[in-house]
């Protein structure tokens, strides 16, 4: 499977990942969420939501900086950022507060559910499907509906419009070419049979 970022910047976010993980209670969102989830596709920023307790450990720590516009706080290191979500304040998809008390353990990290990391995902996507991070925003989400077992009653509990946000999903999948398979931990045949499957729920 090809990667979409080089193998020096992904270990490295991985590592500060793990080291993270011993230090800190967090939910883990974004693309290496996803990567635990389906274990394609290795990401590059780290993305975690946190309470407060949590927050001001990391500005003990870390340098942290506020983004107003973007509502959250950021770690800016040398190949990668640290972005940090927090209750009242960080504007996503599905609230902070339920993120925070809807995960799984995966090797020790409490992950954001699937059905609920695929609606963050959307929501990054349309902020950015122009540009390369929208590009493995795409990409992200093909995995998270190939790759997991998802339960759309739950995904549609969360949704905030189910209908345009599952009509979405869709067009994403039919929009994927070719060359992009190759991202996706599966042949061609198994991607083209798993897509008409998938398209075919999304429909119901």
């Amino acid at each position: 499977m090809t990667e979409f970022y080089s193998a020096e910047i992904t270990g490295k976010s991985y590592a500060k990942l793990i080291e993270l993980r011993r230090e800190l209670d967090f939910v883990l969102i974004g693309g290496w969420a996803i990567y635990l989830h389906t274990k394609a596709l290795k990401s590059k920023d780290i993305d975690i939501v946190v309470d407060y307790p949590t927050l001001f450990e990391l500005k003990q720590k870390y340098g942290l900086s506020k983004n107003d516009f973007l509502k959250k706080y950021e770690i800016k290191l040398e190949y990668f950022d640290i972005d940090i979500y927090v209750p009242a304040f960080s504007k996503l998809a599905v609230s902070p507060k339920d993120i925070l008390a809807n995960y799984t353990l995966i090797e020790g990290i409490k992950v954001v559910e699937p059905e609920i990391l695929l609606l963050l995902k959307q929501g990054a996507y349309s902020e950015r499907k122009h540009s390369t991070k929208g590009k493995k925003d795409a990409l992200d989400i093909a995995l998270i509906l190939l790759h997991t077992e998802l339960d759309f009653k739950k995904y549609d509990k969360w949704a905030k419009d189910a209908t345009s946000q599952r009509r979405q999903l869709k067009e994403i999948l039919s929009a994927l070419k070719d060359q992009d398979v190759r991202y996706l931990n599966m042949s061609r045949q198994e991607f083209v049979k798993k897509r008409k499957e998938i398209i075919a729920k999304l429909q119901r």
